[in-house]
């Protein structure tokens, strides 16, 4: 084999490109050939500085095509070569750490991290200070190496690299992603689970946060919900959402009888709020707690567990003022509203930022189940004629949304105030006839409902007008 000399690869192109010979050596593992070449001082500049088009060196080569031996002598022969970052500012241990390749983390860790190593390097590159630890090298996007291993999966690696420096936990990425928070996302619960149980337990430094204001626990919430995942609009946090909810949802099902997934599965909700017991109450960027979410997704053991923990969130608004009783309402949850109740039963007087209690969103959202639910308790009778900032009763709302069995519903109830007028001098009559979604039948009834014979509409024209 010829390789070329220093003068022969120096070049005016702006692409850069490996000798041929050099890089076959590297891809198939020929150690002699790497350690012939190395002999002398031309063969040693061309092993330490030629690169391939996106700047990977003869180690991220070697370590790509999983060449042990190769990786070994070169850590021994060119320790230069150990910080070196390709395009992507992945060093060697970055491309290990994410192909979870052990044997080879274990050599990089074991024999190339020493700083002593770093300070002996030759003249071919000018180390900086991040330099002398590598394993806290970070990439273009921020990401350590424990952030790779932790997003592929790779718990072995994850384990070696916490052992070899636990301050990597506490490395967050250029989004502000934790490898906690990481680790929980994209539901490696094990993985997670392991890095926990040795962090700090300090407020002060939780390191446990996402992108958005997220933390582990909103992540946790999302990925332990299995009850209605496919239909939440909760915002997707992964890139690999849908491959997740596939391994998710067979791995629910062979394990569903026994109840050992879902088991698994709550229990790192558990672990993360029993490590920081403050994580209940951050909210992200709208403003919504892990119990929003919760209340959001249907998520009732997980509701059950936030509010024993501390009941005061219940009572925390989001940036539209609503707290986890409206946002229960709005998702048509009446189980996780009697959860709320009972943990926190004045929670159902709170309004949101337009003055509208829970009877108002489940109007509005159309959930007929919700509005028969809070008519047919008499602990929410207050809140039948309440009005919001507008002057709106929830019965206004209805003549206005067209949900035709929510304003037969609440036409029929004798509680419900018929007259009230809103702020634009509007009874709940004068809207209903200007709404062009409910059809005359509809207006018809409603109107007889608020002024004529309870008995005829209850028996005849209420069942017209739901099963038309």
């Amino acid at each position: 084999m010829r390789v070329q000399k220093a003068t022969e690869f120096e070049s005016d192109s702006p692409i850069k490109s490996m000798d041929r010979d050099l890089y076959l050596a590297a891809s198939t593992g020929d150690s002699d050939f790497i350690k012939r070449l190395i002999t002398d001082e031309t063969g040693y500049c061309l092993a330490n500085t030629q690169v391939t088009p996106q700047r990977n060196s003869l180690l991220h080569i070697a370590i790509t095509s999983q060449q042990t031996e190769l990786v070994r002598t070169l850590i021994r022969l060119c320790p230069c070569l150990l910080p070196h970052q390709n395009s992507h500012g992945d060093t060697p241990l970055h491309v290990a750490a994410k192909m979870g390749c052990l044997e080879i983390v274990r050599l990089l860790v074991d024999d190339g991290v020493p700083a002593h190593r770093a300070r002996e390097m030759s003249n071919y590159y000018d180390p900086s200070p991040d330099d002398l630890s590598p394993l806290r090298k970070v990439n273009g996007c921020g990401d350590s190496p424990l952030h790779l291993a932790v997003r592929s999966g790779h718990i072995d690696v994850v384990e070696l690299l916490v052992k070899a420096d636990s301050q990597l936990m506490y490395i967050d990425n250029k989004v502000g992603e934790s490898p906690v928070f990481m680790a929980v996302e994209a539901g490696f619960f094990d993985i997670a689970r392991c890095m926990i149980l040795q962090m700090s337990s300090s407020p002060s430094s939780p390191h446990y946060k996402g992108a958005n204001g997220l933390t582990a626990l909103h992540a946790a919430l999302i990925r332990t919900h299995h009850g209605r995942a496919l239909e939440s609009h909760v915002p997707d946090l992964s890139l690999e959402n849908i491959r997740r909810i596939m391994r998710d949802g067979l791995l629910s099902l062979y394990d569903g009888l026994a109840g050992r997934f879902q088991s698994c599965q709550i229990d790192i909700i558990k672990v993360l709020v029993n490590k920081w017991p403050l994580i209940v109450t951050e909210a992200d960027e709208y403003g919504r707690t892990p119990l929003h979410y919760a209340a959001h997704l249907g998520h009732l053991e997980a509701t059950k567990h936030l509010l024993e923990m501390n009941c005061s969130v219940a009572y925390i608004p989001n940036k539209e003022g609503m707290c986890a009783f409206h946002v229960a309402a709005k998702q048509g949850h009446v189980k996780i509203m009697d959860e709320l109740i009972d943990h926190c039963p004045d929670v159902h007087e709170l309004h949101d930022e337009k003055g509208r209690t829970a009877l108002h969103v489940a109007v509005v959202s159309g959930r007929t189940r919700v509005v028969k639910y809070i008519l047919g308790n008499k602990k929410f009778q207050e809140l039948i004629n309440i009005p919001d900032e507008e002057g709106n009763t929830p019965l206004h709302l209805a003549a206005n949304c067209g949900k035709d069995e929510i304003l037969m519903t609440l036409t029929y109830d004798r509680r419900v105030d018929k007259k009230a007028v809103n702020k634009q001098h509007c009874k709940a009559i004068d809207i209903l006839h200007y709404n062009p979604s409910l059809g005359e039948l509809v207006k018809v009834c409603a109107t007889i409902s608020c002024f004529c014979n309870y008995h005829l509409i209850s028996h005849i024209f209420i069942p017209i007008i739901i099963n038309k």
